[in-house]
């Protein structure tokens, strides 16, 4: 069972996603990641897919010349590390490039977030 301040901090993580949503699903540019129905999600990444490493790339960039830093938490592909044993798995190979995880923590106000989004919006129409 979760506690009170957990719960809490799961909410705002929600309307943290929430909000993201409600400005980038008119985006066509990036993909977001679906959650099957019934699925009890803990909101923990908010990754977007652009439609090219270039796009994603100019995104950074752009993000962290005005000091907001996300992560490639998917990349690289585990595929290409010379320690796991070599294997095509092309579509793999090909998101890890293209993914991007925005910043996403309880606190995240929507200021944040409508500076965040306003860059991805302007770099991959």
């Amino acid at each position: 069972m979760r506690s009170s301040a957990s719960s809490r901090t799961h909410k705002k993580r929600k309307c943290v996603t929430d909000y993201y949503n409600s400005i980038l699903a008119k985006n066509l540019a990036i993909t977001r990641i679906g959650i099957r129905d019934g699925t009890v999600y803990n909101y923990s990444y908010y990754p977007v897919i652009f439609r090219s490493e270039e796009v994603l790339l100019k995104v950074r960039s752009d993000l962290n010349g005005k000091n907001i830093f996300h992560r490639r938490y998917f990349y690289p592909s585990l595929s290409v590390l010379n320690y796991v044993l070599p294997q095509r798995v092309p579509i793999t190979e090909d998101i890890s490039k293209r993914i991007l995880c925005l910043l996403l923590f309880h606190d995240l106000e929507t200021k944040q977030i409508d500076e965040i989004t306003a860059i991805i919006l302007k770099e991959s129409v």
